[in-house]
């Protein structure tokens, strides 16, 4: 299980590196986070920058400015015809000290 954790109204990058594919040429690399799996609202939704397989999420602390709590999330490459999830696990909203 890949489970996220962050404090609230924090930063976070979050690098993966991509299995299954031999390019990300042409490719967008996005992630995508919903309260529940069913739910049709995107809480948080943030592009990779990506080098070979590799993409990095830069998370703000806008982002990251929600509800404490477990949300799940999805990490898609697209490209104008193929959809691959390449990763779906929890992400946890930690409450943090100063921004309770």
């Amino acid at each position: 299980m890949n489970e996220i954790e962050i404090y609230k109204n924090n930063s976070k990058s979050i690098i993966i590196t991509i299995d299954g594919l031999t390019s990300l040429s042409g490719y967008t690399v996005t992630l995508n986070v919903r309260k529940r799996l069913t739910d049709a609202n995107i809480i948080i939704t943030s592009t990779g920058d990506t080098i070979d397989l590799t993409s990095t999420f830069n998370l703000l602390p806008e982002d990251t400015n929600i509800d404490v709590g477990s949300y799940d999330y999805d990490i898609v490459a697209s490209n104008e015809t193929n959809n691959y999830t390449v990763m779906q696990s929890k992400l946890k909203i930690i409450d943090s000290v100063k921004y309770h």
